[in-house]
């Protein structure tokens, strides 16, 4: 079995990986949260895996308190309607984290790739790897996404029917303890009081996590691979327990997952009400409930694929190398249509990394008319704005889109940086009244980046300049942790807006783009 063998492989290259490589990674690169969600300037240097934790346990491994410390946190649009907060956990806390998860990591693998197991992970947030490639988590995910689904479809000829769910407000419903309760649920059974016994890694973990939190045991999600591995962990010990369950029932599936997404093939519905049924039972275990309105079992061919990249595919612009700009435009109010339609989708993302073309380091692939350029620059830059207003989360790309214009047509248009001035102020006054710092702190470095000598302090709103990632922008330092901690650890979170000069934000952002061969 094609899916089968894709979690074998898996696991072969993640074992050849050197643990310490792994960490460190995950301390140098995957310390923010992706890329589409804080500016660049986010950055990390300095930042090592030690050989000691920085917060000790006592002698007799029964008291375990670490320095108390606060999130640090950002809305990113989810909708119109609902934000999904990120958050920056205090290097210490992070560090030691990444330290006991590395140490127990032998134990790690054999929970994430059980012989038991079968249901099939997608979502191992490590690349296989060792480039050191810091685009992480985006083209993973899209890649990941991808793989299952086809690789779904390569077995889908012996079953009936496909059935799909997912979990009910997965990340924000994790509950600290569900991470030590993962691996050693057992020991808890026997014993109650091995809740503080502090020899078991995992009650090591929860901790950090707490304290990182203020002590606080629910979690708020800070969505880093590290924080994609720990869900991970515990999404693979309720698959362990699903797929015993299953087995002795003697039910012939194929079962996928991505995140917190699932996907199954089987012979009929009465099978896939008792897998369904059987999900939920173990879910409700680690307190997470199974998301009803996303629930469907179809008969095949029915969902192989996903709906929106249906829809899109006959109107994607990703193999026209000079596109016409009247397709441009009507192509963006289709996208606007779809993305309409199917709510909680990349469609936008997709469609305007699609305007660049990466063998031609991210060249714009929008032909202008000769006569009309000018002008037809202003109407795609307003259809742009009409876009973020559309998708607040996919401004990242439309700045990057700006710039890129910007980079072609500065010399030719000697009035474009002020049009582009203009438009960033006005944005500013908008973001200033939704009181929305995810589009001020980009604004923020956009308009550093491209020197347009926007009076920022001024522009933004006072109140609003209080937030420590916001100010930090302003200021071009780092303000989010105080310099007391950094004086003695040298990690360095935040590099000079002059820095990124030479580098084009679609570079940064190229999540979509393909290999070749695919």
């Amino acid at each position: 079995m094609v899916i089968a063998e894709h979690f074998r492989e898996t696991k072969e290259k993640l074992k050849s990986i050197n643990k310490k490589h792994i960490g460190q990674r995950l301390v140098k690169e995957w310390y923010f949260p992706e890329q589409n969600i804080l500016p660049p300037c986010f950055s990390v240097e300095n930042f090592n895996l030690n050989t000691n934790p920085y917060f000790k346990i006592n002698k007799k491994k029964t008291k375990f308190k670490p320095d108390s410390s606060e999130l640090i946190k950002i809305k990113y649009p989810k909708s119109l309607l609902t934000d999904r907060i990120f958050s920056i956990q205090n290097p210490k806390h992070y560090h030691d984290i990444v330290y006991r998860i590395i140490d127990d990591w032998d134990n790690i693998v054999n929970i994430l790739f059980n012989k038991d197991l079968k249901i099939y992970s997608y979502s191992l947030p490590i690349p296989l790897n060792t480039s050191g490639n810091p685009l992480r988590s985006w083209r993973l995910i899209y890649e990941r996404i991808q793989m299952a689904e086809k690789d779904v479809v390569l077995e889908s000829y012996k079953y009936e029917f496909i059935a799909r769910s997912d979990i009910t407000n997965f990340y924000n419903s994790i509950y600290t303890h569900s991470i030590s309760w993962a691996i050693h649920w057992i020991e808890y059974m026997e014993d109650t009081t091995k809740r503080n016994d502090y020899t078991l890694v995992w009650n090591k973990i929860d901790k950090l996590v707490q304290y990182s939190n203020k002590a606080r045991t629910n979690w708020v999600w800070i969505w880093s691979a590290l924080n994609d591995l720990i869900a991970e962990i515990i999404l693979s010990a309720i698959d362990l327990n699903v797929s015993k369950k299953l087995t002795e029932e003697n039910i012939d599936f194929i079962w996928t997952r991505f995140k917190d997404d699932y996907r199954f093939l089987c012979h009929s519905k009465e099978d896939a009400n008792l897998i369904l049924k059987t999900l939920e039972q173990e879910l409700s275990q680690f307190h997470l409930l199974i998301n009803e309105a996303k629930t469907t079992v179809f008969e095949l061919p029915n969902w192989l694929y996903r709906e929106h990249d249906k829809e899109y595919h006959i109107y994607s612009l990703k193999d026209i190398n000079n596109i016409p700009f009247k397709k441009v435009e009507i192509t963006i109010l289709k996208v606007l249509e779809i993305h309409n339609k199917f709510k909680w989708t990349s469609i936008i993302e997709k469609f305007l990394n699609e305007l660049t073309d990466r063998n031609k380091d991210y060249k714009l692939k929008i032909k202008f008319s000769d006569r009309e350029t000018e002008r037809q620059i202003s109407r795609l830059f307003s259809l742009l704005i009409l876009i973020k207003r559309e998708s607040e989360k996919a401004l990242c790309y439309i700045l990057s889109i700006i710039e890129l214009i910007y980079i072609e047509y500065k010399d030719q248009f000697p009035n474009l940086k002020t049009e582009i001035k203009e438009l960033i102020t006005t944005e500013i006054e908008k973001a200033n009244e939704k009181k929305s710092i995810f589009q001020l702190v980009w604004y923020c470095f956009f308009s550093q980046h491209l020197n347009l000598w926007i009076k920022l302090n001024k522009k933004v709103d006072s109140n609003l300049q209080k937030d420590l990632l916001l100010k930090s922008c302003l200021k071009n330092k780092q303000m989010f942790f105080d310099d007391k901690c950094f004086k003695k650890l040298w990690i360095q979170l935040f590099k000079k807006i002059d820095e990124f000069n030479n580098v084009k934000l679609m570079e940064i952002l190229d999540i979509f783009h393909r290999r070749e061969d695919e």
